[in-house]
């Protein structure tokens, strides 16, 4: 078990003021628009092996902020966002080993229909391109995965069944999930030992609701 310290995010105010800033601000009652924005509180998560960090809130809130202070800070961690892009050959051919392999990979991600495992990369719409990725890299078995818009591009009886699949990875492989979304509406298939509830402003929500050694 670790603890990682959430460093303090601030942005820069407004570069310049134009009678459209002025109009802004008269009309929500701002004398000056400061000079800094703080988005991020120092604060401490605590992550053991195995487990799943489930970062939500609302679009603009700084989610993918946080995301990327953790991604930078725990060891061995893959971006889902880094997997190499896939073109020219059907999806079954990118993973190692032999066809059983390459399916068991897929269906974890819930990519398991035969006509999207024939077509190429350049074929998939961008749901199948997201769960093609995660069967990519969790076919690697990283020590940690950080995934922004965790299952946003999928619809949502898909996404369910993605995230109950990787909290059986992480369980088994014992990797740690760094994700981020909009939706809280697969939290009971994820099952995230960790939650963090971004506001907008600064603050966030910090919780732990499973008890340890609950799998």
């Amino acid at each position: 078990m670790a603890k990682y310290l959430i460093d303090e995010v601030k942005f820069s105010g407004p570069t310049q003021t134009t009678p459209a800033t002025k109009k802004l601000c008269k009309m929500f009652g701002i004398d000056d628009p400061p000079p800094e924005r703080k988005i991020i509180e120092s604060d401490e998560i605590i992550i053991d092996k195995g487990q799943i960090v489930y970062i939500t809130g609302a679009s603009g809130a700084g989610k993918t902020l946080l995301l990327n202070q953790l991604q930078n800070k725990i060891p061995g961690v893959v971006e889902l966002a880094d997997c190499e892009e896939i073109y020219n050959s059907p999806v079954l051919d990118y993973f190692r080993g032999d066809l059983s392999g390459a399916i068991k990979w897929l269906s974890r991600a819930g990519m398991n229909d035969a006509f999207a495992l024939l077509n190429t990369g350049a074929k998939l719409s961008c749901g199948q391109l997201f769960r093609f990725r995660l069967a990519k890299i969790m076919e690697q078995q990283p020590a940690a995965i950080c995934i922004d818009n965790f299952c946003d591009s999928i619809d949502r009886v898909t996404a369910a069944v993605v995230a109950f699949n990787i909290r059986k990875f992480a369980n088994e492989y014992k990797t740690i999930f760094i994700v981020a979304s909009n939706h809280d509406d697969i939290m009971e298939e994820l099952e995230p030992d960790v939650v963090v509830i971004k506001h907008l402003g600064s603050g966030c929500d910090i919780m732990y609701p499973r008890p340890e050694g609950d799998e």
